[in-house]
Order: C-alpha cells, then structure tokens, then sequence
C-alpha cells in the first residue's frame, strides 16, 4: 500500500513539474509577445500598460519556477 501511494505521489510530482515548465514556456512566449507590442507601440500610455503586464508575467514565472524548484 505504501508502495502504491508513493508511486502515485512520484507520478503527480512528474506531471506537475512538466506543468509548470509548460506554463513557463507559455509565459516566455507571451512577453516576447508584450515586447513586440511595446516596439510598434506610439502612445505612452499603452506602453505603460504593457510594461505593467509585462512585470506581472515574470512575478508569475518566477513563482512558478520556484514551485519546480521546491518540487523533489
């Protein structure tokens, strides 16, 4: 029983690193996108906004590269 549970356990530590690689992926992706925005943008006000956005994503990245860390 031991065994079966800490299998179980092994496999959802698995998953949820993969995850939360994906998910850092995913953020890395959506601030190359937020920097694109920022070049073609003119208007401060909209580049202010992305920049804002743009340090809330890696907040995001890095708590999630943290929870991988955490993860044994």
């Amino acid at each position: 029983m031991f065994k079966a549970y800490w299998d179980h356990l092994f496999q959802y530590q698995h998953v949820r690193r993969k995850t939360l690689k994906a998910d850092t992926k995913k953020i890395d992706r959506q601030i190359a996108q937020f920097l694109d925005r920022i070049v073609d943008a003119n208007s401060p006000t909209v580049i202010g906004a992305y920049e804002k956005r743009i340090t809330q994503l890696e907040k995001e990245k890095r708590l999630r590269q943290e929870k991988n860390r955490c993860l044994w």
